[in-house]
């Protein structure tokens, strides 16, 4: 009688130990040591991050995933969110943030590969942004190529935003909304006859509007236990 208690408590355990962590500040390195479990802001999961691509030429050291650091993006009190994002303060998302430079002649590319989940049957990434904070002198050139493919889709081939030097932010429609989307973006920098740098490069995400995400988990949590205790009692009862 005591075990099935015990076994009934470890379940009701698990279920709240199911959802992904917050998305902390951390790095790329400690995010892609998340695996396929990610973490969370708000009702969105972000998971799977992958370096795929880390190289520099003429001196250019290639920026590694230990170098880059992450944080969650969404509105203030938002859970997983460390900051509000610039221009859509509303919207969720990533930010990843880094020294990546290069001067004349020079040249560093990092491509950094990712999936993000709304995780509800009733919701949908509706559009997705770039934001970024860049600079360039003479020829130098900075440039953000970011692709997204509705599901699990790796390589990912549909480019839907390009941002280059200066800072800028560019949104574009996801054109079938999608539950999932796995998106890959592209950091180049080419010095030239200049200078080029990124200080920040994040995604942003919206979503349909659906009921508090937590809620239903929450509930169910709530009749699981009242159910084990219940369950628990009637057997210490019994003579």
């Amino acid at each position: 009688m005591h075990k099935l208690g015990q076994v009934l408590l470890l379940a009701m355990t698990s279920l709240f130990t199911l959802a992904a962590a917050p998305c902390n500040p951390g790095t790329l390195a400690s995010y892609i040591a998340l695996g396929s479990a990610g973490c969370t802001i708000g009702g969105d999961t972000f998971f799977d991050f992958q370096l795929i691509i880390a190289t520099g030429t003429n001196g250019a050291t290639p920026v590694p995933a230990s170098a880059i650091n992450m944080e969650g993006l969404g509105p203030p009190g938002t859970l997983g969110a460390s900051t509000a994002a610039p221009f859509l303060g509303n919207d969720l998302g990533i930010d990843f943030a880094a020294v990546w430079a290069v001067t004349a002649g020079q040249s560093l590319d990092d491509t950094i590969s990712f999936d993000v989940s709304v995780g509800n049957a009733s919701a949908s990434i509706t559009d997705a942004g770039i934001i970024q904070a860049s600079s360039a002198t003479g020829g130098g050139n900075a440039t953000v190529a970011e692709k997204g493919c509705s599901g699990i889709t790796f390589p990912c081939d549909q480019i839907w935003g390009v941002a280059t030097n200066d800072t800028s932010f560019v949104s574009d429609t996801i054109f079938s909304a999608t539950g999932t989307l796995s998106v890959e973006k592209d950091i180049a920098l080419t010095g030239n006859d200049g200078t080029a740098a990124f200080s920040q490069v994040a995604d942003v995400f919206s979503t349909s509007e659906v009921p508090e995400p937590r809620g239903m988990p929450f509930l169910l949590g709530f009749f699981i236990a009242t159910l084990c205790v219940r369950v628990v009692g009637s057997f210490l009862r019994t003579p």
